[in-house]
């Protein structure tokens, strides 16, 4: 049938179902070795020319690669974001780009919501300390009662707020596209400005897409603006936050702390002062990485191959 290329590791093993059915009807594997989940430039290139099939994880796709992919039929993302790709050289190529929107969103808002409670009652530095043999204990903050704050009101976004009605917070909300207000009002989500949820907030989340519009919407004079001893996670992109502004800020003592899976370079350069302050739990991009929504991203893949080769439109076609 054609052959596959996968960018990120294990995809034989966390999406096995897809996996075989592919291999059952005729397709040949590229699978990554690498830890990190793209290839490199170079990876790319010595490996596209005969590629009919790009199961893309975090990788940069530009116009110079697919020229030099021929064959390439579909650039099938797993997850959500494609800022990295270029959607509109791949349509001129007759590349069609799909993602796997909506099937991670549970694990991501899932994750957002431990990360809150980990950074309120400092399990990442409690957990540390006690594996170096030092007895520490810390006076923590409840969820309960708090308001938290929602940049972007995607999936991800509703599903965190479904998960947080438990605990009887107050959830504020902003993005920039129209407001889904009924949705909203389902949830019990408040719609506002920016600047609202900033200054009202006791957690701002970050949920935006990593457009060029958005980089850089948090940075020192949005922190500045925050409730003090406020806490910021983020788990979109790593280039919608200053993470100097916000190292600065905490280390000041007007932010209480924050939680970050994602970096403006990933991966992160290990003496990264953000790696190094305990006020800041980090994870390695990997809030979306959970069995349940690799496979439900594997079998959405699945699907979106055969219909490019069957010639009929994949679900979440990107460029049309």
């Amino acid at each position: 049938m054609g052959k596959i290329l996968v960018t990120f590791s294990n995809f034989e093993k966390n999406c096995p179902d897809a996996y075989q059915r592919l291999r059952r009807e005729g397709f040949q594997f590229q699978l990554s070795e690498n830890d990190v989940p793209f290839c490199t430039r170079k990876q790319l290139m010595e490996s596209i020319g005969d590629v009919d099939v790009v199961v893309a994880g975090l990788d940069t796709l530009d116009a110079a690669l697919f020229a030099a992919a021929p064959h390439l039929k579909l650039v099938a993302r797993m997850g959500v974001g494609y800022d990295r790709i270029d959607l509109k050289s791949a349509k001129e190529h007759g590349i069609a780009v799909t993602n796997t929107r909506g099937n991670n969103a549970l694990a991501v808002a899932e994750q957002c919501l431990g990360m809150m409670l980990a950074v309120y009652r400092n399990l990442n530095d409690l957990d540390r300390c006690l594996h170096r043999g030092r007895w520490v204990r810390y006076v923590g903050r409840e969820l309960t009662g708090k308001v938290v704050g929602l940049v972007g009101f995607g999936d991800i976004a509703q599903r965190l707020a479904k998960l947080l009605k438990g605990f009887d917070v107050q959830i504020l909300a902003c993005r920039k596209s129209g407001l889904p207000s009924e949705r909203a009002e389902a949830l019990g989500v408040t719609l506002t400005s920016l600047d609202v949820v900033l200054q009202n907030s006791d957690i701002v989340s970050l949920h935006l897409p990593g457009d060029p519009e958005n980089e850089g919407i948090i940075g020192a004079a949005q922190l500045a603006a925050m409730k003090p001893g406020a806490i910021l996670i983020n788990t979109s992109r790593g280039c919608l936050l200053d993470s100097g502004a916000l190292l600065a800020s905490i280390r000041e003592g007007h932010l209480a702390g924050a939680a970050v899976d994602v970096y403006p370079s990933e991966p992160p350069d290990p003496s990264d002062p953000l790696l190094q302050d305990p006020r800041i739990l980090c994870t390695p991009h990997s809030s979306s990485e959970t069995e349940e929504s690799y496979r439900s991203g594997g079998d959405m893949i699945l699907r979106q191959i055969l219909a490019v080769y069957a010639g009929k439109p994949p679900e979440n076609w990107l460029n049309p």
